[in-house]
């Protein structure tokens, strides 16, 4: 395994601090493709770096194109899906194929998605790929006590991955 430390990590691949603590982020690529979406036009598809680390989460949140996160380096990562029939997945994204770890999550779009580092992690470096790509106009934050109200089953681990505010 490597021996990086964050900071390493952080100014090796020049990333940027996401708000509200969610980690960091690049983007590495876009595609030069495009597609229409009805009303909308993006980019087919786009890639970037995020770096989640032991004070941060990601909390729920929705975009409307698929995601395909790939496991990098690091420790592994809870991943949280809530369907559309209203079930929660749980997924755990690493490099331990033998202890149920996947190293390759796919995301549909419009799923409300979360992540957290397994207890006692340190950082996990995963990739993005968005299809269509990533635009911070298809990104919705969760509100706690909206997500809360429209999925009540779920209230505790919702309250642990979720923010007040839309950001």
């Amino acid at each position: 395994m490597y021996d990086l430390d964050l900071n390493q990590i952080i100014n090796k691949l020049d990333l940027i601090e996401l708000p509200a603590n969610r980690g960091y982020f690049k983007e590495i690529g876009v595609s030069k493709n495009r597609v229409n979406l009805g009303k909308l036009e993006r980019y087919a598809t786009s890639i970037i770096y995020v770096l989640l680390c032991y004070k941060n989460i990601s909390p729920f949140h929705k975009v409307i194109s698929d995601e395909i996160f790939n496991f990098c380096l690091g420790d592994p990562v809870e991943v949280f899906q809530i369907t559309n029939e209203g079930n929660i997945i749980k997924k755990i994204l690493g490099n331990n194929i033998l202890h149920g770890e996947n190293p390759c999550l796919f995301v549909n779009g419009n799923t409300w998605q979360a992540m957290r580092l397994t207890p006692g992690g340190q950082y996990a470096l995963l990739t993005a790929t968005n299809s269509p790509s990533f635009d911070p106009l298809d990104f919705y934050m969760g509100k706690k006590n909206e997500l809360i109200n429209m999925f009540p089953t779920f209230s505790s681990i919702i309250a642990e991955l979720s923010l007040d505010r839309n950001l």
